[in-house]
């Protein structure tokens, strides 16, 4: 049995083509792409469940977990709870401040989606640390039963 990698470039063209309409070494660039987002392990609420596929005209899973060829990196993620999650976090304390402000953090998400990846892992480190790094009222709200959104 051939695989896909082991048949001429040229067939490997013809293959993508009849499938999405782009040469081979864009969907490897594409996939690369990806690979190198997922790779990143964030929680589950930073990406976006599906999106609109505006060459296709219709709504698609996302792309990080069922593959079709999309490149507009930033509508992965899902920047509403991201930004609701940095509302809750408490930036009077030390460790929540370390990497920057919030408006730093909801400032610099509109220039590149690899911002989105950094406030990621720091986010991860601060839920490593196991110190309490939400606002007040996000405390009750977690405490009384409502509100968990950094969990789902």
């Amino acid at each position: 049995m051939t695989r896909f990698g082991d048949l001429p470039l040229v067939l490997q063209d013809i293959c993508t083509d009849f499938a999405w309409r782009i040469p081979f070494k864009v969907v490897i660039e594409n996939i690369d792409q990806l690979l190198r987002i997922k790779s990143f392990k964030l929680p589950p609420l930073f990406y976006q469940r599906c999106l609109f596929h505006r060459s296709y005209c219709c709504h698609i899973s996302n792309p990080l977990f069922i593959y079709v060829p999309y490149f507009s990196y930033h509508e992965l993620f899902n920047v509403f709870r991201i930004k609701e999650l940095l509302y809750n976090l408490d930036f009077r304390k030390r460790i929540v401040k370390r990497a920057g402000s919030r408006w730093f953090w909801m400032n610099s998400f509109e220039h590149h989606y690899v911002n989105i990846l950094e406030f990621g892992m720091f986010y991860k480190i601060l839920l490593a640390t196991g110190q309490n790094i939400w606002t007040p009222t996000y405390n009750m709200q977690l405490h009384s039963g409502h509100g968990a959104t950094h969990i789902i």
